[in-house]
């Protein structure tokens, strides 16, 4: 047994941070993608430290890409879970509630399309506001001046 690829067989979902918060560490994201391609599991980034000192390109990732707005220079309660429909439907929600299931019957249920999810619920819209904000900032300062100043 190839005990080097073993953990592909049964891996469901890759986890990885792009920049570490305590480490300063820049993981090689798209060298990582080629698990990806190999193996149908779902590749997950945490961009929070990332998505403010570098440019990240999501259509090149194909992935699952984490968001806070807090690690933008904006306010807590607020973030982004970017990725394709068809991903973040293929993630089952750990809670329930918030209006998410569309039909139950005495076999199975059916959830509504992420999309629709917590539709109903109040929203953030101060901080969504805010969270705008933040990125006007960071687009003009320009993410190459803040990639080289940090250096």
């Amino acid at each position: 047994m190839n005990t080097k690829n073993c953990f592909l067989k049964k891996t469901k979902i890759v986890a990885v941070t792009h920049i570490s918060n305590s480490l300063g560490t820049i993981n090689p994201v798209k060298e990582l993608l080629h698990w990806r391609m190999k193996k149908v599991f779902l590749y997950w980034i945490d961009g929070a430290q990332a998505i403010h000192h570098t440019t990240v390109d999501v259509k090149e990732l194909i992935v699952i890409l984490r968001i806070l707005c807090t690690k933008m220079y904006g306010p807590t309660g607020i973030g982004v879970l970017y990725g394709k429909e068809e991903l973040l439907n293929a993630i089952p929600p750990y809670q329930g509630g918030g209006d998410m299931i569309k039909t139950v019957t005495f076999t199975k249920k059916q959830l509504q399309r992420v999309a629709l999810i917590n539709l109903k619920q109040a929203h953030p819209t101060l901080q969504a506001n805010a969270f705008g904000a933040a990125i006007y900032y960071i687009n003009s300062l320009g993410i190459e001046n803040i990639a080289a100043y940090k250096t």
